[in-house]
């Protein structure tokens, strides 16, 4: 059974930009941050951006920044899983648990395509893989149907039926459950966000994967994804949540069934 989170980001930009001015424009104009097509405000969507721009002026200097941080995509599920991986040091699941992180995400997947054409362990033995990819954002604030227990999850059915009613019945009887947004998990493949991250090259080799996620945000691919906007209490929420669903998976005698591939979903090139 493998874990993995991606542990590169954008680098830095040419120029430098006002930190608070991006994230007042971006809150008003762009609020999944990158994903979304920056445009003119409108009059009284200008008023707004400025009147954000101006308490921040308010309480603090201009700041202006070049360096893209990625502390939610992906420093949050780097770190969940260097968590998850101290709670299982100290556990005996009854299948081994491989750890990964993942270089070149931004840049192709490249770190999870290397891992799964030059695998550690023979690659057929990997029971179920757990892709976790923004695990910082997901106030009510942040994302939509967001809130303090909120997740996201991918892909769980793609392949194995089973592993996304192990997820459920995880969930049904855990004493913190989570509430489940399966909205991105649709056939349309909204933002072709599926096929985004580094779940889709298990995908192509035929193990069952699970894409956890928080959702985009306004900092989204912008030099202000930094540390001090993470929700760290709902991370490590998520974190309990993923070692319980790991910890399932791993100590289940019969490994998640494959069903083959949903035709119903569109195919990741």
């Amino acid at each position: 059974m493998l874990v993995g989170a991606h542990n590169d980001h954008n680098g830095v930009n040419p120029a430098a930009v006002d930190h608070d001015s991006v994230r007042a424009f971006n809150r008003i104009m762009r609020p999944q941050g990158a994903n979304d097509q920056a445009r003119t405000p409108t009059a009284d969507e200008k008023r707004r951006i400025d009147s954000l721009t101006a308490y921040a002026r308010s309480i603090r200097p201009p700041r202006r920044d070049s360096i893209m941080n990625g502390a939610d995509d992906d420093g949050s599920g780097t770190v969940v899983m260097l968590e998850i991986a101290e709670r299982f040091a100290a556990e005996k699941p009854a299948r081994s648990i491989i750890f990964v992180s993942h270089e070149g995400e931004e840049s192709g997947l490249l770190g999870s395509r290397w891992f799964v054409d030059h695998p550690t362990i023979p690659r057929d033995s990997i029971v179920a893989a757990h892709n976790m990819d923004m695990l910082g954002k997901g106030r009510v604030t942040d994302v939509k149907f967001g809130g303090p227990n909120s997740v996201q999850t991918l892909g769980a059915r793609r392949l194995s039926r089973v592993f996304g009613d192990i997820i459920d019945s995880v969930n049904a009887i855990s004493p913190e459950p989570m509430a489940i947004d399966k909205s991105w998990d649709v056939p349309a493949n909204p933002l072709n966000r599926f096929c985004r991250s580094d779940q889709v090259n298990y995908v192509h080799s035929n193990i069952p994967v699970t894409y956890f996620s928080l959702g985009y945000a306004i900092d989204y691919h912008m030099p202000t994804d930094e540390p001090q906007y993470i929700d760290y209490d709902h991370a490590a929420r998520l974190a309990r949540f993923i070692h319980d669903v790991m910890t399932a998976v791993a100590n289940r005698r019969d490994r998640p069934a494959i069903a083959g591939p949903d035709s119903t979903y569109p195919a990741c090139r």
